[in-house]
Parts: structure tokens; sequence; C-alpha cells
């Protein structure tokens, strides 16, 4: 009995590190995608706030 369930989680072990692994691969692809998501989004807000700055500032251009 003893050494069924040896062989078993022989077996099994592996199998979870390495569904493990993907899992976190999975996770980590995701994390990178939503980091460069953010920079987009903060980068394109840095424009807008420069482009606004700037036309306020200029008392003759109106939109």
């Amino acid at each position: 009995m003893l050494a069924c369930i040896l062989i078993v989680s022989w077996i099994l072990t592996p199998v979870l590190l390495i569904m493990l692994y993907r899992k976190s691969l999975r996770l980590q692809r995701h994390l990178t995608e939503l980091s460069e998501r953010l920079v987009v989004q903060h980068r394109q807000q840095q424009v807008e706030r420069l482009k606004f700055d700037s036309d306020r500032r200029r008392p003759g251009r109106r939109r």
C-alpha cells in the first residue's frame, strides 16, 4: 500500500510542478501585458496634459 502511494506521488509531483510552472508563466505574461498597457495609458495622459497646458498658456489660441 505504501509503495503504491509512493509511486503515485512520484508520478504526480512532476506533473503538478509542470502545471504550476505553466500557470505562473501565464500569470507573468498577463502581468507584463497589463503593465505595458498602463505605461501606454500614462504616456497618452501625459501628452494630453501637455497639450492642454500649452493651449491654456497661449491666450490668443482658442478651441
